[in-house]
């Protein structure tokens, strides 16, 4: 019976395969891999609240914007309050939608009242609600009039956090984690990997082993790739060198460095975790073809890096909202416009390519829209 210690705490043992189950990408982050092998569940969690939580907290907006699926496979999470705009607040949908965050009735000292819904569900609740209250006590003495209005909110500024002790500690925690699925355990309580334990522990005040960017150990190893929004976990190690680093990336954008071990001494190999956390296809790869240190260089803080990286993610963002708006029209137009079973005419086909390409116009130029509805 093979009996490990937890590699924090040290006080606390459980069996090979028995421990608390620690993610190699956050399960926050749609992270699924995981291994036992790590801590015990008071390790995990007391870190999980300290570190991993503040770390991903920091990417939520991203996380809804792109609709990720957590490793626990629930949906994203709905930021409350999140717009306020013309006197109405929103919450940020997964997906990228905003919608109104409550409904109102404001009744008018003349009589009647208008109604401001998040949804056609919505509104018809709060409409029977206002009957009830209302001095006008039948349908016939109620002139009701509905629209469905669509408003392009102006650009929003959000606050990213890239880098700081925490995000360290969080990000190193994640690719020990990993690399305890690629070695034996027990190597990772040989004293190789001490000082990077105690760093993620919050027992040492300076760790100089940790920066933004990739030390140019991706270079060449795009090919690894399942989507652009992936998240990926790469272990370099060269007994030459005598080092062992990971390379963490976030939405294919962001990516953390942590050199891992400073006194390695055995074999060279490579390994890479993708994972896409919004369809969750994920691959791991336990050699890097042609891969070598030749390209490895220090490392150091770079803001131009950063920068990169966060308009690579909003690029990424953009690009596919736009494909999903785009299709989202041609299929409402199709439905509207062509029955099942109906013959297609050319009077058909024109009145769906206008809407497509009216939309289209609205869509691309941010141009707000109303339309009558029956409620």
């Amino acid at each position: 019976m093979i009996m490990l210690s937890c590699i924090y705490c040290k006080n606390k043992s459980f069996q090979y395969d028995c421990g608390s189950k620690e993610h190699v990408i956050l399960s926050s982050l749609g992270g699924i891999k995981a291994s036992k092998n790590i801590c015990c569940e008071g390790c995990n969690n007391r870190l999980g609240n300290e570190i991993d939580e503040p770390f991903a907290d920091n990417f939520s907006f991203f996380s809804t914007m792109f609709n990720i699926i957590t490793g626990r496979k629930k949906k994203a999470s709905i930021l409350k309050n999140e717009v306020e705009y013309n006197g109405n607040i929103y919450d940020l949908q997964p997906g990228g939608k905003f919608k109104l965050s409550k409904g109102s009735v404001r009744f008018k000292d003349s009589g009647g009242f208008s109604i401001v819904a998040g949804s056609t569900e919505q509104a018809i609740t709060l409409l029977e609600q206002a009957k009830k209250k209302s001095k006008e006590s039948t349908e016939d003495s109620m002139k009701i009039e509905a629209k469905s209005t669509k408003i392009f909110l102006p650009p929003q500024e959000k606050k990213l956090d890239i880098g700081g002790n925490l995000q360290f500690r969080s990000a190193a925690k994640m690719l020990i984690t990993y690399l305890g699925t690629c070695i034996n355990p027990e190597r990772l309580r040989d004293g190789s990997f001490d000082k990077t334990i105690s760093f993620i522990d919050g027992n040492l005040s300076e760790f100089s082993e940790t920066y933004i960017g990739d030390c140019g150990l991706l270079l060449n190893l795009d090919r690894y790739n399942i989507s652009n929004i992936n998240h990926r976990a790469f272990i370099f190690a060269s007994q030459e060198k005598r080092i062992v680093i990971g390379v963490l990336e976030l939405f294919g954008a962001i990516r953390y460095t942590v050199k891992l071990s400073n006194v390695w001494n055995s074999s060279d190999f490579s390994r890479v975790y993708i994972i896409d956390p919004v369809n969750r296809k994920n691959q791991n790869f336990e050699s890097l073809s042609n891969f070598t240190f030749d390209n490895y260089k220090e490392c150091h803080q770079d803001s131009h890096t950063v920068l990169n990286g966060i308009e690579s993610l909003v690029s990424n963002f953009q690009e596919r909202q736009c494909k999903k708006h785009n299709s989202e029209i041609i299929s409402d137009a199709i439905n509207r416009h062509m029955k099942e079973g109906e013959l297609i005419t050319d009077r058909i086909l024109f009145n769906s390519a206008s809407e497509v390409a009216n939309k289209l116009v609205q869509n691309f130029n941010r141009l707000d829209s109303e339309d009558s509805i029956d409620l």
